[in-house]
């Protein structure tokens, strides 16, 4: 393509990483999308799904969860493509556990986020749950994600509890 004076575009890498990943070459779809931008192409939501879906696919978990943080922190929304390659959050909560990296407030929060904005906010306080459980203790990002995304949802009672707690925690 690029003798030809055609520029690959994000669609064209896309591509790529997800053929990489088809045929297990892992090292050659990170080295792709970590060199994205020195090619002047940035990354979009497609692009961080297949690298989502093809670590997980590969047991690079934690790896996976990166991607996933970096591309909140990109003010980025997952969409329903992006949370499906995630599996289960709770298997991949319980696995990064395995692997010695527990969940960190951060994961918690962008694997919140995402299950807000994708309409799975009984996920989303089962996730708060079981973070209270393992004894992560949620921050005003946790609670305010929350709140908006059950307001969000129509659950304003459920939003009025999470913000109840949230003011009985303030007070402890």
């Amino acid at each position: 393509m690029i003798k030809q004076g055609v520029e690959p575009d994000i669609v064209t890498y896309t591509s790529l990483l997800d053929g990489y990943f088809l045929v297990k070459e892992v090292n050659k779809a990170k080295y792709e999308f970590n060199t994205l931008s020195l090619r002047g192409v940035t990354p979009n939501v497609r692009s961080y799904s297949v690298m989502i879906n093809g670590l997980c696919k590969n047991k690079m978990v934690d790896r996976a969860v990166n991607i996933f943080k970096e591309m909140h922190l990109q003010y980025m929304a997952p969409d329903t493509v992006t949370y499906s390659s995630l599996k289960d959050v709770w298997d991949l909560i319980d696995e990064m556990h395995d692997r010695g990296q527990p969940a960190d407030v951060i994961t918690y929060n962008s694997l919140l986020d995402a299950l807000c904005k994708i309409h799975q906010v009984d996920k989303a306080i089962a996730l708060l749950t079981k973070m209270k459980d393992e004894g992560i203790q949620p921050d005003m990002c946790t609670y305010t994600m929350l709140v908006d995304g059950l307001c969000k949802n129509g659950r304003l009672k459920d939003a009025q509890r999470v913000y109840q707690d949230l003011l009985f925690r303030a007070t402890l």
